[in-house]
């Protein structure tokens, strides 16, 4: 990404051979040493914005002339934005190529000692030993700048997604965070958005937290990333909030808004806010919305062979419902002794069919009743 020879055109000739003759720009490749069969040790140094990154092995790790003979340990690593310290070897460190295995480095020296045992600076502290007026690097005192390089400008890249945001489902009163990764020209700016097209503010970093949630934050959450080039719109993720309640309590708080369930006049057991005269725990129990309207269970009635047989309909895709027929004489006792139930049949609406007769003994009265049983 620096040209060296870009330098020349700004400097004297003296500051220039002395340039050439002192200091050496050009990272260590593996092509510079390969001939000779040696090792290169690169220790407590900085990369600063070098395009090609320290070798240690080439991507033919059969060929071991080429391989195991350059390492670099505590070494500063700088492009653009990043910064990595670490050694080459380290696993994503752009220092090193991880196109083969890494085969471990060696000296050609015998038992592969070091051909040095004094201690070396830390890396972090080059910039400030280089550059200081009084002592420099030695040879004279260098200036940590690029104002005499040649800089490679790339066109900036529009933003794209590297990993999506994930639903989640979660218990009310918890905290759930949502993540998103994101790629291209930095900077990079997010904003988060629910049920795709409501703002949430303050909501403009990768990842997005909701504390103490509760069901009205159900729904779906996504994402947008800008930047110089253009956007990014991830896919959505669904949030899903369990109530924690069962039966009753549970139909009550999916169809029911806080202000409502705060009304029994509305959301109570026996209120009929749809109008139709069917209270809310008879809807609960066909497995209706409390606002549709609703029939009664009851089919009808007819005699056969001398017997009432009563006919009624209940939700097949609710277990806990269970219809009970009661008989009386007198409409003062009730009893289901004699009384037998058969399942006839299932509608396209999902509604279970079912008869009730009486094979008691004859009274000259007989009544019936259907009785919801939880």
């Amino acid at each position: 990404k620096r040209l060296r020879d870009a330098r020349a055109a700004a400097m004297s000739t003296t500051d220039r051979n002395k340039l050439n003759s002192t200091y050496s720009f050009n990272p260590f490749l593996n092509g510079s040493i390969s001939t000779e069969n040696g090792a290169v040790l690169v220790e407590k140094s900085v990369y600063n914005d070098c395009l090609t990154p320290l070798r240690n092995n080439q991507t033919d790790p059969s060929n071991p002339v080429y391989t195991g003979k350059i390492l670099a340990l505590d070494t500063i690593y700088q492009m653009d934005s990043t910064i990595v310290r670490g050694n080459s070897t380290d696993p994503g460190n752009p220092l090193g190529p991880f196109q083969a295995p890494i085969i471990a480095f060696s000296w050609n020296l015998p038992g592969g000692v070091l051909p040095y045992t004094y201690p070396m600076d830390d890396p972090s502290q080059v910039q400030a030993m280089v550059s200081d007026p009084n002592t420099g690097a030695g040879a004279g005192v260098l200036t940590w700048s690029k104002t005499n390089w040649l800089l490679t400008t790339y066109l900036p890249t529009a933003p794209f997604m590297l990993a999506n945001p994930q639903g989640q489902s979660a218990n009310t009163g918890d905290s759930v965070t949502l993540v998103a990764v994101a790629a291209g020209s930095v900077p990079l700016k997010y904003q988060w958005y629910y049920n795709t097209n409501t703002l949430l503010t303050g909501a403009t970093n990768p990842s997005f937290t909701l504390s103490n949630i509760q069901t009205t934050n159900t729904g779906t959450y996504s994402v947008i990333v800008t930047n110089s080039a253009g956007s990014v719109t991830s896919l959505l993720a669904t949030l899903t909030i369990n109530s924690g309640l069962t039966g009753f309590a549970a139909w009550q708080n999916a169809d029911f808004t806080p202000a409502q369930l705060a009304d029994p006049s509305i959301s109570g057991p026996n209120a009929t806010p749809g109008g139709d005269g069917v209270p809310n725990f008879a809807k609960y129990a066909l497995g209706l919305a409390p606002f549709v309207s609703a029939t009664q269970p009851l089919v009808g009635f007819r005699l056969q062979s001398g017997e009432g047989v009563l006919s009624y309909a209940r939700p097949a895709d609710v277990p806990d419902v269970l219809y009970q027929v009661w008989v009386s004489s007198n409409v003062v006792n009730w009893t289901t002794s004699g009384i037998s139930q058969l399942l006839v049949g299932t509608n396209n609406a999902g509604l279970q069919t079912w008869e009730a007769s009486y094979s008691g003994s004859h009274t000259p009265n007989r009544f019936f009743r259907l009785l919801l049983v939880q």
